[in-house]
């Protein structure tokens, strides 16, 4: 064989270690199914699910069950941490929402996995943390009954013996929160660091502020759904305003999206509303999914169920690599 031969030949023969090496991305989902009845969609399977990256089938590898009934939690999950978040009004219609519901949400608490940690937060004119994350849910409850609607400022809440918000929160930047958005940030960025999925039922009237030229985000707004979506927190936005239909509802239907919550309004059938957040705390799947997109930069996800199964499955819509 002539030697320009021979080496072309070695070369050929050593292609596949000089070929581009692909990595692949694998990506954790928390995943919400809710069925038509308001309750959660349990045994499902990876084959249950349908996901795309930006528009491009991906492999779901997993389908992981996590919450009441799961004999075993994968190592992705972390203690049940639920932060019941209420924002507060003087407008006789805005409150009027927040009145009703309360006794719904307390009978809610009461039912809740034992296991679950829940917290208490408020927003008035500012951010006011009633109490750390605790398992005393009939605690919580009568708090819920007897003093969250109504404007006051207890004072930071002492550290609870389990996971804390009270150790990740500045008291003095609470107090200068002047809005929502600023008070959700707080709360999202203390949250980030904690393991494994949360939920933040926030129960709201409303975020932005309405302009001529139409709704106007306050700067925090983006940068709190970005915290939440790092720390896997998913919003589920109850909006308590007694109207069909209100200028500031917009933010609070991108939050939910975003999170992989979801945004409803307590006008009409408050009850059914308040099953269905119990139905989402209840648990939730975490996917392990193999991305099918080079890694890095930003990219649009979205979770179905495979055809032939019901159900409304509420996950974010986005991830960054």
């Amino acid at each position: 064989m002539h030697p320009g031969c021979l080496l072309a030949a070695l070369l050929l023969a050593s292609a596949p270690s000089l070929q581009e090496q692909v990595e692949v991305s694998r990506v954790l989902l928390d995943a919400r199914v809710v069925g038509r009845g308001g309750d959660p969609v349990l045994g499902l399977k990876p084959e249950s699910f349908v996901v795309r990256v930006d528009g491009i089938p991906a492999r779901v590898e997993a389908a992981d069950w996590v919450g009441s009934g799961s004999a075993q939690a994968p190592a992705t999950t972390g203690p049940h941490l639920v932060v019941l978040f209420f924002q507060r009004h003087v407008e006789s219609s805005r409150t009027e929402g927040l009145l009703r519901i309360a006794p719904m949400v307390a009978r809610m608490v009461e039912t809740l996995d034992p296991e679950a940690w829940i917290a208490v937060a408020t927003f008035d004119s500012h951010l006011e943390l009633y109490t750390d994350f605790t398992r005393d849910h009939a605690a919580v409850a009568e708090m819920v009954r007897r003093r969250v609607m109504f404007v006051d400022h207890p004072g930071m809440p002492a550290e609870g013996e389990g996971p804390s918000l009270v150790s990740r929160l500045d008291f003095r930047a609470m107090k200068k929160a002047y809005n929502v958005e600023t008070a959700l940030k707080l709360l999202a960025t203390a949250l980030e660091p904690m393991p494994g999925a949360k939920s933040l039922a926030y129960f709201c009237t409303g975020m932005g502020r309405l302009t001529s030229l139409g709704i106007l985000s306050h700067r925090d707004f983006a940068p709190a759904i970005a915290s939440l979506v790092r720390g896997r927190t998913a919003v589920f936005s109850l909006d308590l305003v007694q109207a069909d239909l209100h200028s500031l509802e917009e933010p609070l239907r991108v939050l939910a999206r975003a999170t992989g919550g979801f945004y409803d309004k307590t006008y009409v059938l408050p009850i059914g509303d308040v099953h269905r957040l119990e139905s989402a705390l209840e648990g939730h799947y975490v996917l392990a999914i193999e991305s099918p997109v080079p890694r890095g930069g930003e990219h649009r996800v979205s979770v179905e169920l495979a055809r032939g199964l019901h159900g409304t499955v509420h996950a974010r819509d986005s991830f960054v690599d």
